[in-house]
């Protein structure tokens, strides 16, 4: 039997072991950050490497049959940068080059991505049809609660 890479996570049958060890609070912050699925697939997307605008959202188009609208990438961009998840560098050419990319703090969600994905291959097999989660128009950073 496979080595659970998800070790020291409770299991049926175990009670409440972690209810009196999570940060509840800290969960939340995250989860509202987090908790849109177009943020978690930008930061898939940027765990490989720097990318354009047009790249992650032919990328993003790839994961989902009707794509991602380019404001909703645009905000989603602007919300992970003021967050401090991903760096935007603009270039001063013609036309108008510009990159995003993780920063430390950005690559630290690639445990959690592990963890979903994880999670996704042995629990959420079946394919599952939903409009991607509304952005919550949030003017405060979710995780440091800077405005």
């Amino acid at each position: 039997m496979a080595k659970n890479s998800l070790a020291g996570v409770a299991k049926p049958g175990d009670g409440p072991i972690l209810a009196d060890k999570v940060d509840k609070n800290a969960v939340a912050r995250t989860a509202r950050l987090l908790g849109d699925t177009w943020l978690l697939l930008i930061i898939c997307e940027l765990l490989e490497g720097t990318r354009r605008f047009g790249e992650i959202q032919e990328a993003l188009g790839k994961n989902n049959p009707r794509g991602v609208n380019p404001q909703t990438l645009s905000g989603r961009l602007k919300q992970l940068e003021h967050c401090g998840i991903i760096t935007r560098r603009a270039y001063a050419e013609i036309p108008p080059r510009v990159e995003y990319e993780l920063t430390a703090k950005g690559f630290g969600v690639s445990e959690i991505v592990k963890a979903l994905e994880a999670y996704g291959r042995e629990h959420m097999s079946e394919v599952v049809e939903e409009e991607p989660a509304s952005c919550p128009g949030e003017s405060v950073c979710p995780s440091t609660g800077e405005g």
